[in-house]
């Protein structure tokens, strides 16, 4: 899926990864769920965005990721062996849209996304094999397409069996990794099988850019040694090292070093520094004070903490870190559920009232209502008047001065009065039949 979507712009990539998250959590729900809702507030609060703009970003994103489409290779249809065409198309090549229907909520701060199957799939795939923490999802969306590629490789590529080692095959650093890709799965991985033919150009343009990329936003440092057969290359061994997984040296002075990750505050603290937070940002305190106890997000104050002097020295253990993830997922889960539940109701509402209308409409027509209307239209406005009075003068007190009210508002709006001010049909049709 990361190459997917990184022919994708900065929101969209964001949208999609938020879309992983939600759909996975959904369909362990409901494993038949097609439509799936993200709100502007859960996105804009996601990805720091300011309240006012949080709906308009969110549409805009929603209808342009809409209108994208990605290409993969059928593999059942053994499409990595098809032949290329004249034109360089592969055969057996698969087109689908992100998005199959879109519905916007302008009133309700919301987009619903129809997805089919195989996005659905896709998502589940990647999210269930892919725990992108905040910093790692930050890559994705500032990396370009070929950095994105290069860096799923090296990510791939990551563990232990792959370790570095030197001639004399001694490991000269634990956290070094080595891994061999060759030309031709590189070509086809970076969608080049056709441009730059000529070595040196794809290493200027692809891998070069690509690494340069990825040295820019993210902590992997990576280098690579031409392998050749008879004056060709035909692979590149890559030597990388992710630095932010070496373990950084003791320091006697602790204050030089904070981890700000999964810290602990006791009560007075919170309450003290939610307090301030809240006056600051205009959040609700109590609400403040549930995301600084909250691992999953404590995040978003960290640097108002930072500003007021706070300084963490307690942090919560493995197992009471995997608690709150658990329920937080849940918690999002649930919302997401609610939220298909709400609009499940607020559609089977509208069926109803639509339902409704109609048998009142059919119920009209049989008395012969819509006769009468058309009849009442032909009147000049005084035969009109005389029939609103008729009207008027065989209604009780209470509804005679109501239906008076409304014949007098429906002239004043010019507006039609037996849509508006007519509410005993059958009264009405009496006296036009009379004419």
């Amino acid at each position: 899926m990361l190459h997917a979507i990184s022919h994708l712009n900065l929101n969209e990539r964001r949208l999609v990864l938020m879309l992983a998250t939600v759909v996975r959590g959904a369909v362990e729900l409901n494993p038949t769920q097609k439509t799936f809702i993200i709100t502007a507030e859960e996105f804009g609060t996601m990805f720091e965005i300011p309240q006012k703009r949080q709906y308009e970003t969110l549409e805009s994103v929603s209808k342009s990721l809409h209108g994208k489409v990605f290409y993969f290779w059928d593999f059942e249809a053994n499409a990595k062996q098809a032949q290329i065409t004249k034109k360089g198309k592969r055969v057996d090549e698969v087109g689908m849209s992100w998005v199959g229907k879109a519905t916007y909520r302008h009133g309700e701060g919301k987009v619903e996304l129809l997805l089919i199957d195989d996005v659905i799939e896709m998502l589940c795939i990647f999210d269930k094999h892919n725990t992108f923490t905040k910093h790692k999802k930050e890559w994705i969306f500032k990396l370009g397409a070929y950095g994105i590629i290069l860096l799923q490789q090296m990510v791939v590529a990551d563990h232990s069996d792959n370790v570095f080692k030197d001639e004399k095959g001694q490991i000269i650093d634990p956290y070094l990794r080595t891994v061999n890709y060759t030309i031709e799965f590189l070509r086809n991985k970076f969608d080049c099988v056709n441009t730059y033919p000529i070595f040196s150009d794809f290493k200027r343009y692809v891998l070069d850019k690509a690494i340069k990329d990825i040295h820019q936003h993210t902590p992997y440092r990576i280098e690579y040694k031409k392998v050749s057969e008879k004056r060709q290359v035909v692979s590149l061994d890559f030597i990388f090292k992710n630095t932010e997984a070496v373990v950084p040296k003791k320091v006697e002075d602790k204050d030089k070093i904070i981890n700000w990750s999964n810290f602990k505050m006791t009560t007075k603290q919170l309450s003290m520094f939610a307090d301030k937070i809240a006056t600051a940002t205009g959040d609700n305190a109590e609400k403040v004070v549930e995301r600084l106890a909250d691992v999953c997000r404590q995040e978003r104050y960290v640097e108002q903490l930072q500003e007021l002097g706070f300084k963490p020295s307690a942090w919560y253990d493995d197992d009471e870190v995997k608690a709150m993830q658990a329920t937080h997922k849940q918690r999002q889960t649930l919302k997401q559920y609610e939220l298909v539940k709400q609009q499940e109701r607020e559609e089977a509402e509208k069926r109803a009232a639509e339902k409704a209308e109609i048998e009142r409409q059919q119920a009209l027509a049989k008395i012969g209502w819509f006769d009468a209307v058309m009849k009442y239209d032909a009147l000049d406005d005084d035969s009109q008047a005389a029939v609103q009075q008729a009207y008027i003068s065989r209604l009780d007190a209470d509804k005679a001065k109501a239906a008076k009210s409304k014949f007098a508002l429906a002239k004043r709006l010019r507006v039609d009065a037996t849509a508006t001010a007519v509410d005993y049909h059958q009264v009405f049709i009496d006296i036009i039949n009379l004419l």
